[in-house]
């Protein structure tokens, strides 16, 4: 009697065993299934979704936002990318039947103003103004150009960039999710965030020519001197700002202390999450001018450094961008503390 028990046991861990391989490798096919819709809960359509894995199709939604397909073993589905817009989540994956549906996406606008007035009112030294690449390989990034002078703060932007500007509105009111600054634009951030642009407090113009990279690769950059540096005080000076140097860092400090040997420590790139009484954004920011201002070098890396965290913080998986295999002349010999 316990042998026939035995055997029954063993017959049916054989049976689960084989309907599992058969939903994990391949052997057997399932259904997946799922919805996309826009911020507001509305069903889009004609949005195609790629699968790869144990299946490699592609798929549509229909009218609502539906779709379905049937799949072998593991797979990813992604949505194909759409102009200007981002999903959330970037993807999602199945494994067996039993997950594979409400594989559900949703689809929100993504909109970049990147703001260059130089606006010397509300601004700390001079100006060296970085443009976004005149081509964008990543269609999902939408980037409009504001060339004005702005006093009301934008509306219906996701990200903000301050390229080495002023600002005559209030960054503090910016309903949008991320803030990024590039040199001397920390300092209307900061002014309108606390009151004061906080030069020579929590930052200042230290950054110097090598840059260490320490966050997500190791590595000596070209860097540029003479350009904003925020000082690891920040975090402890102000409230509700968290400085994630877990996932993006770089530093001229050792090079910097070659001129100043009384610098406080500090970041050159650098990202914060801001959660307090003004609001609650992430804060990238972008110290030195790459190249010390060749702009056929700084801008195209200040962007590939802008892409990447964008992605990072919007849920991707993006490679980091290499340090590239030139050498670059400074074209300014100004230092740590002094503007060009």
């Amino acid at each position: 009697m316990m042998r026939r028990e035995r055997i029954v046991v063993l017959t049916l861990a054989l049976l689960m065993v084989t309907l599992l391989l058969s939903g994990c490798l391949g052997i057997g096919t399932y259904q997946i299934s799922g919805r996309v819709t826009d911020a507001q809960g509305n069903g889009l359509s004609e949005v195609t979704l790629m699968i790869s894995g144990g299946t490699t199709a592609t798929v549509e939604t229909d009218a609502d936002g539906n779709w379905k397909a049937k799949v072998k073993g593991t797979v990813t589905i992604t949505p194909e990318p759409q102009d200007g817009y981002l999903f959330s989540p970037p993807e999602r994956e199945s494994i067996t039947k039993a997950i594979g549906s409400n594989l559900n996406f949703e689809r929100f606008s993504n909109k970049i103003l990147w703001y260059v007035f130089p606006d010397g009112e509300h601004d700390a030294g001079s100006f060296t103004i970085v443009h976004p690449p005149d081509d964008l390989a990543d269609i999902k990034y939408d980037i409009v150009v504001e060339e004005d002078l702005l006093t009301e703060v934008p509306s219906g932007y996701d990200v903000l960039v301050l390229s080495d500007t002023g600002a005559s509105f209030d960054v503090s009111e910016f309903e949008g999710r991320i803030i990024v600054t590039i040199d001397g634009g920390v300092s209307p951030l900061l002014y309108w965030l606390t009151g004061d642009n906080q030069e020579e407090v929590l930052w200042d113009f230290n950054s110097a020519d090598e840059l260490d990279w320490i966050q997500p690769i190791t590595g000596k950059d070209f860097g540029g001197s003479g350009d904003a540096f925020i000082y690891t005080s920040l975090e402890d000076e102000l409230i509700g700002f968290k400085r994630r140097h877990d996932l993006i860092h770089a530093t001229s400090y050792e090079a910097a202390l070659e001129w100043d040997e009384g610098i406080p420590e500090g970041d050159d790139i650098v990202l914060y999450e801001i959660d307090n009484e003004w609001g609650s954004w992430w804060w990238l920011h972008i110290g030195p001018h790459f190249g010390d201002y060749d702009e056929e070098v700084y801008i195209p890396r200040t962007w590939e450094i802008i892409h990447y965290t964008l992605d990072l913080i919007n849920g991707y998986k993006p490679d980091f961008p290499p340090i590239p295999a030139v050498e670059v002349v400074p074209t300014s010999l100004t230092a740590p503390g002094e503007r060009n």
